[in-house]
């Protein structure tokens, strides 16, 4: 018996929602082990800041940006 697809419904982009619909996802629980740090190279400072600031305000800079979710180690006190 063939397959009977449904029509694919059509997209208008001019009328599509103006909302950011991009969302970040920052992966920050590693331990720095292979970088050769005593801890966690997210943590560690560069230009007076942490690479995880520098990294956070990246991504807050980004205006089509609506959330960003940092993803830290469940004991990561930090």
């Amino acid at each position: 018996m063939p397959h009977d697809p449904k029509p694919i419904p059509s997209f208008d982009a001019a009328s599509a929602p103006r909302s950011p619909r991009c969302h970040a996802l920052i992966p920050c629980a590693g331990s720095g082990s292979r970088s050769g740090r005593t801890g966690p190279k997210q943590y560690e400072q560069l230009a007076g800041q942490r690479l995880v600031d520098h990294t956070l305000a990246a991504f807050l800079a980004l205006p089509q940006l609506a959330s960003i979710a940092l993803v830290v180690a469940p004991d990561d006190d930090s």
